[in-house]
């Protein structure tokens, strides 16, 4: 479990962890972990700062 989250937010910095969502760039996915595996399912995606002006 902690090596797939280490190997995410060591391996590229676009991608940060905020509670049990993991963001990258204007996309967001949620993620758990299931025994050994890193399951994730994707959320909506949202206008970024620049799309919506």
């Amino acid at each position: 479990m902690a090596t797939a989250r280490s190997s995410l937010s060591g391996g590229d910095s676009s991608y940060h962890w905020l509670g049990e969502r993991l963001y990258s760039g204007d996309y967001q996915t949620r993620c758990e972990a299931n025994g050994t595996r890193l399951v994730c399912r994707p959320s909506r995606t949202w206008l970024t700062a620049r799309e919506s002006g």
